[in-house]
């Protein structure tokens, strides 16, 4: 750092030559740190394995009156007789309600995670559809891909805009692939979407959908006069948004009741 003789000449210098994001091979690390941490952040699923653990074998020991049963453990063993999900778990991970499909969503989504963060490195998470569904929190790969982005078109995260495309972007910028989709409401095909008709199905597969953080100075891959915004919910239920998905249309009103969600 340069000697500098006013206040003002300490922030031209930080804002002209001190980088947003400091770059992993600055501290001798991989360039894809960032995906990798972040996917390991979202094996979040080890903690929600050892919560539902923890409590049901603290039932378990007050049962066999090995442990006397704190008011928390009461109210969990409760709960679950009702077949309801725990509080302390729908903190660590809101799932569904009912205890039992709770606990086969996380053991399901635990072993698809450790698969994910095991078997591919982070290059093959840009060349392979990823399944939102076997994520905890989708978000998280999201915003990897951002800081990822961010570094490999050395920009700041704040001058990148999120993009869709239903068909590979000729940008600059790393592209993810996100797979396994249903549609409500509508149709995704020709490269647009479609109002259905009485003979089509109430839901249908979508296509892969291209996501990508590209440089706010590129253009989008539809112009917003010939495209509509479409929520990708976490489920059919509507309850959480992961992102919005801008895709082309063919007429205008089926925006008003189509949906994306990964379930």
């Amino acid at each position: 750092m340069p000697e500098a003789k006013s206040m003002n000449e300490w922030l031209d210098f930080v804002k002209s030559k001190i980088p947003e994001l400091d770059k992993p091979s600055l501290f001798g690390h991989p360039e894809n740190l960032g995906a990798t941490y972040e996917l390991e952040q979202n094996a979040l699923w080890n903690w929600t394995v050892k919560k539902i653990h923890s409590t049901l074998a603290n039932i378990r020991k007050g049962l066999a009156g090995k442990l006397a049963p704190t008011a928390k453990t009461v109210q969990a063993a409760k709960t679950l007789l009702d077949q309801q999900t725990p509080v302390d778990w729908d903190l660590i991970w809101p799932g569904p309600e009912d205890c039992y499909h709770y606990m086969e969503k996380v053991c399901d989504k635990a072993r698809k995670v450790k698969k994910l963060s095991t078997s591919i490195s982070g290059q093959d998470l840009l060349n392979e559809a990823i399944d939102l569904d076997h994520l905890f929190r989708p978000t998280a790969l999201l915003n990897a891909l951002r800081q990822y982005s961010a570094r490999h078109l050395n920009v700041g995260v704040n001058r990148l805009q999120f993009v869709t495309s239903l068909s590979k972007m000729q940008s600059r910028a790393p592209s993810m692939q996100t797979g396994q989709l249903k549609i409500q409401g509508a149709v995704l095909g020709g490269g647009h979407l479609m109002a259905v008709d009485q003979n089509s199905a109430a839901i249908s597969s979508a296509p892969v959908i291209h996501v990508a953080w590209i440089g706010m100075d590129e253009p989008e891959p539809y112009r917003q006069e010939e495209s509509a915004e479409i929520p990708l919910f976490v489920a059919s239920n509507r309850t959480a948004i992961a992102l919005f998905t801008r895709i082309c249309i063919q007429v205008s009103y089926v925006i008003f009741c189509s949906f994306i969600f990964y379930d």
